[in-house]
């Protein structure tokens, strides 16, 4: 399959993903209609991410999950940007920023959607905001690994690995 052909794919597939949201979780589906989703064949792009203003997924992951990865992944990535974690950055750094904005997300989908095992959550932490999450990480010195769907975490307006060309 092309590269084309395969972000054709992903894209339908994103579409009905989005649809089937408005099912179940419509304020988080009409938050994902107000994002455009771009499908990349990049390997600079190992799952997805977010600008604040696009959503960008990686074609050949996102053709290879479940209905359920896949809609736990999308929902992610928009969450992002609902709670602005792109432009609440501001001097943090990785990894504590990128654990305490997933740790936020998840603790808001684990009660909508099935959450991988793996992914980030603090169990004892729900309820605490991402900033919250980081001063605590930052003063324990405290380090996990993100799970196999993290997705990849950029300032606001600054495309993941700009730019993504659309390859052929």
């Amino acid at each position: 399959m092309s590269s084309r052909e395969l972000r054709a794919r992903v894209t339908r597939l994103l579409v009905d993903d989005r649809a089937a949201l408005l099912m179940g979780q419509p304020f988080l589906a009409v938050l994902a209609m107000q994002l455009p989703i771009v499908a990349v064949v990049d390997p600079r792009l190992p799952t997805a991410a977010t600008d604040g203003q696009h959503v960008f997924v990686s074609a050949p992951l996102f053709d290879s999950l479940g209905v359920h990865e896949r809609r736990f992944l999308l929902a992610h990535v928009v969450w992002h940007c609902a709670l602005l974690h792109p432009w609440r950055r501001t001097e943090r750094e990785s990894p504590w920023w990128d654990l305490g904005i997933d740790h936020e997300v998840n603790a808001i989908l684990h009660e909508l959607l099935p959450v991988p095992e793996d992914a980030v959550l603090f169990e004892e932490r729900v309820g605490h905001s991402a900033e919250q999450i980081y001063q605590e990480l930052v003063a324990a010195g405290e380090v996990r690994e993100r799970g196999r769907l993290a997705d990849v975490h950029v300032a606001a307006g600054m495309p993941p690995a700009a730019p993504l060309p659309e390859r052929a």
